[in-house]
């Protein structure tokens, strides 16, 4: 027998002869055979990271969520790496933050860097206390790295658990290669928390198998590992929808057993310790939750994926790229919410597992039932929607993106099961292959760009059924290969040639993202020098470069946040006094550019001594975006799509002047928001605007200059006068160019009408997002100043920011000013203001005494002072985490201590064993 067919197929008795044989038998995957596979599933994610070294590209999320760099440009294919940019803004940005807090021997609780200050651990998805995983993110692309060894450890749990289920080498090596390389790992449908959770899955379920087993007190410490590894990994929606998983599964297992107590109790023993060990980031995430409207906001039980997301569930790239929508809205909606695929062999395989006649028939059906019900839930079934928001938080969880990992686990264990089925000839091929072909056609049927619902813009259609074309051939030759080897081949030879067919095309697939990496450019390192040099504890607010959350990767205190949850207090604060515009149920994302073109210009002006008032020295602009007062002509908020513009290409829009403005107001440039396709456009745009007088003034800027989804200012060559209620015409052309750039779409506000005209004709009820900045010196800010200036951005200086520390009442000189310490000398009592989130869970000492921290204005913090010197220091820790770490060092010394048993005791046991039986 050769060292891949020894142990492929297990008796029912070979496991009581183990228990004869010692009481403390090693699990079946660690047996000595199983360095090979080990090695494999070490290699593999490595393997599909090639495309990445061949052809020099990166799929570094600093290069297309960060807007602090330049000189990227796109690789081989069009679209992005990954779908959710909160791998950069959230695990890249703030994830770095938490590691460089660990090298630096600081409990990651808060960020000083984002808003006024933030929580970090306690917003659980930068997974802070991820150790030592998280470390991973110090490195250059450590996204990329942690996500390899997520997906070796996904390997290395499913062939562990797939072994358990008495599976051979190659079938569970298959099925652990299938979930290393799943459509969530590929497409990364959010902060790399997500796919965090993934591994856990599989090892949590090896668990609950191993806890059947007469010598399986090992369950354990695998469950309570599983258990708190997926609470650390930071994204507990994710984490929740595995777990109902595998509440599934242990219900069914706990029916079967003979001694379910015992079964039970081992289960529920694993589970309850890895909630102590985890226990601090619980109390930190509930605590922070509980200040924040998320128990509002955070509803998502009636959601679902569109039809149109069917398609690509099993032909991932019907439609092309990541985000390569071709102008479709549809899409845009279908790629904002997916979150993995199944390979269409892969469902093959899955159908022929569902449906052996071979051993855990049980099972069988339990999985499949599980895909079912989670693509029911997904795409809106009724009856799926209304049993699955039943379960208790199922209403707050958006399961339709992040249930795929677990549907795809289901699927990975039942092709590998129909893999060891071969060997005794089980599977039959005709039901499979007609549910499977029965797939293809419907999804081929769908996603067929006839339909005139789908508001595909001219010259589409051909492109999309050229995409539809590739991705059913793809599938048509993957099925058909495996027919032939099917028919052609027998034994050992066709189970090989099918293993390595199925890994291979999801091996590829998964490689195709990685495609629409880029070449690497620079970080405009000048400019976060100057920052970090010169800002001191001030801190900075940004209309475009530096997106919301790389100030703290930076180590760059920023206004701007993309947090959710999000403390209230903050919001509340700045939907009153900073940015009006901020959805009050919806404060995810504090970011002007977010909300539409220039308005933050508009409400910056509107609000200047506030932003002040939060310690703003410096505002950031897109380069030759201008802070001088601006004309804004509105679109509805909602339901925007872009207008591609090839070379040459030219869009011409007609308006109004406001009726209110002063005459001869002299607009000094033109303003629109655009997208550059993942900074991808080249050449130049250029803008015509025209009076009613055929008066005419010319500019144009470099696309290289503009920053994706954001507002792009085209200075004029000279000022154009124009007066309160005239005509204006402007047209915006682009040249010199062989990649496309566009412009965003609204449907026209209700109050402003304009006429656009796009490359093909008329575009009637469309509108776009304008501004015309104009030099009206009598409104412009006095004292504001540019005071850095390259070619991504500006650096503007507030003249009157308000200082970090403030005595508010007493008199005191202050010195030695750092975020969490001061220096008070006082010939008065007095009180200290501290321009920091107040938060419960802030403490402070004045000469090592502990005083109280009060709220200021709701969002700043106060504390007394004496008379005479005080040296004051700030805590921040998650009230009652005293209690948690407590409960956590039970939870360690369980964890302990069913390691002693697993690894050492049964190792000596097992020597004495030996000695006897000599």
């Amino acid at each position: 027998m050769s060292l891949w067919n020894a142990g492929q197929f297990r008796p029912a008795d070979d496991e009581k002869a183990q228990e004869v044989q010692g009481k403390v038998a090693a699990p079946e995957w660690l047996d000595r055979h199983s360095w090979l596979p080990i090695i494999f599933l070490i290699l593999l994610p490595f393997l599909v990271e090639l495309p990445l070294l061949i052809f020099g590209l990166s799929t570094n999320p600093i290069w297309f969520a960060s807007g602090i760099t330049f000189g990227t440009y796109s690789g081989l294919l069009p679209g992005l790496p990954y779908i959710d940019p909160n791998v950069g803004i959230t695990s890249q940005a703030l994830g770095h933050l938490a590691a460089e807090d660990w090298l630096h021997g600081t409990l990651p609780w808060w960020n000083p860097f984002s808003g006024i200050g933030l929580p970090l651990a306690g917003e659980m998805q930068p997974n802070a206390f991820f150790l030592p995983f998280a470390l991973l993110l110090l490195l250059h692309n450590g996204v990329l790295w942690l996500k390899i060894s997520m997906q070796i450890l996904a390997g290395f749990a499913t062939f562990a658990l797939l072994r358990e289920l008495n599976l051979g080498r190659l079938a569970a090596l298959t099925g652990g290669a299938l979930y290393a390389l799943n459509g969530t790992f590929a497409w990364l449908p959010g902060p790399i928390a997500v796919i965090n959770t993934i591994p856990f899955l599989p090892l949590l379920l090896y668990g609950i198998e191993r806890a059947r087993k007469e010598n399986g007190a090992s369950a354990i410490l695998w469950i309570g590992l599983a258990i708190s590894g997926s609470l650390f990994a930071g994204f507990p929606e994710a984490a929740y929808i595995n777990g109902l998983l595998a509440l599934a599964w242990a219900l069914y297992r706990f029916f079967g057993e003979q001694r379910r107590w015992r079964f039970a109790g081992r289960v529920m023993y694993g589970g309850l310790i890895g909630l102590l060990f985890a226990a601090p980031l619980l109390v930190a995430f509930f605590d922070y939750f509980l200040t924040t409207n998320s128990l509002a906001s955070h509803v998502f039980g009636e959601a679902f994926l569109p039809i149109q997301a069917l398609s690509n569930l099993y032909l991932p790239y019907v439609y092309g790229p990541i985000f390569h929508t071709a102008g479709s809205k549809v899409l845009g909606d279908v790629w904002e919410n997916v979150g993995g695929y199944a390979e269409i062999l892969l469902v093959f395989f899955a159908c022929m597992g569902a449906m052996a006649s071979g051993r855990e028939r049980g099972l069988r059906w339990l999985l499949l039932g599980w895909v079912i019900l989670a693509w029911a839930k997904s795409f809106g079934f009724t009856p799926a929607m209304e049993i699955m928001n039943h379960i208790p938080l199922m209403q707050d969880a958006a399961f339709y993106r992040y249930a795929p990992p677990s549907w795809e686990m289901a699927l990975s264990i039942l092709a590998a099961m129909a893999l060891n089925d071969l060997r005794q000839g089980l599977p039959r091929l005709r039901w499979p292959l007609a549910w499977t072909l029965g797939a293809l056609a419907l999804a081929a049927s769908i996603a067929w760009p006839w339909r005139a619902s789908w508001g595909w813009p001219a010259g589409q259609i051909e492109k999309m059924g050229m995409l539809i074309g590739v991705a059913t051939l793809w599938a048509v030759m993957g099925l058909s290969l495996v027919l032939l080897i099917w028919f052609c081949w027998k034994g050992e030879r066709r189970r090989w040639a099918l293993a390595v067919m199925v890994v291979l095309g999801s091996a590829v697939l998964f490689m195709v993202p990685e495609l629409s990496g880029v070449h690497p450019g620079q970080v405009d390192k000048p400019a976060i020098h100057y920052l970090r040099t010169h800002l001191g504890l001030s801190r900075i607010y940004s209309l475009g470069p530096i997106q919301p959350n790389y100030g703290a990767y930076f180590r760059v205190a920023s206004i701007n946040y993309n947090y959710l949850p999000i403390a209230s207090n903050f919001t509340n604060f700045l939907n009153n006094k900073i940015f009006t515009l901020l959805p009050k149920y919806s404060e995810a994302v504090f970011w002007a550019p977010a909300y539409g073109t220039d308005v933050g210009v508009q409400e910056f002006l509107r609000f200047v001594k506030n932003y002040e008032e939060l310690g703003v020295l410096y505002v950031i602009t897109n380069k030759g975006q201008s802070l001088l007062p601006s004309i804004s002509f509105p679109t509805n908020s909602s339901g925007n799509n872009p207008l591609a513009l090839g070379n040459d290409a030219t869009v011409t829009v007609k308006i109004n002047m406001p009726t209110n403005m002063k005459n001869n107001a002299p607009v000094i440039a033109v303003s629109v928001f655009q997208g550059n396709y993942g900074n991808t456009a080249n050449g130049n745009l250029t803008v015509k605007a025209c009076t009613g007088t055929n008066d005419c003034a010319i500019g144009g800027r470099p696309l290289s200059q503009s920053s994706d989804n954001s507002s792009f200012s085209i200075p004029l060559k000279r000022p154009l006068e124009v007066k309160a209620g005239e005509a204006l015409t402007i047209s915006f052309t682009h040249i010199d160019s062989t990649k496309p750039e566009a412009l965003w779409l609204w449907p026209q506000a209700l109050d402003d009408k304009q006429a656009v005209i796009g490359p093909k004709g008329p575009l009637p009820g469309k509108a776009l997002q304008l501004s015309l900045e104009t030099a009206d010196s009598a409104l412009a800010l006095q004292g504001l100043r540019k005071v850095y200036s390259d070619a991504l951005l500006d650096i503007w200086e507030l003249p009157h920011p308000a200082p970090y520390y403030t005595v508010l009442h007493g008199n005191c000189s202050l010195s030695k000013e750092t975020r969490n310490a001061v220096m008070a000398q006082c010939s008065t009592p007095s009180t200290l203001l501290r321009r920091e989130l107040y938060m419960p869970g802030w403490s402070a000492t004045v000469n090592g005494s502990s005083v109280a921290v009060s709220a200021h204005e709701e969002i700043f913090q106060t504390i007394p002072l004496g008379v005479g010197r005080n040296e004051v220091h700030f805590q921040f820790a998650p009230p009652y985490v005293d209690y948690a770490w407590m409960v956590f060092f039970l939870g360690l010394v369980g964890l302990l201590w069913q390691s002693y048993r697993t690894f050492f005791r049964s190792r000596f046991q097992n020597q004495k064993i030996g000695n006897e039986t000599s």
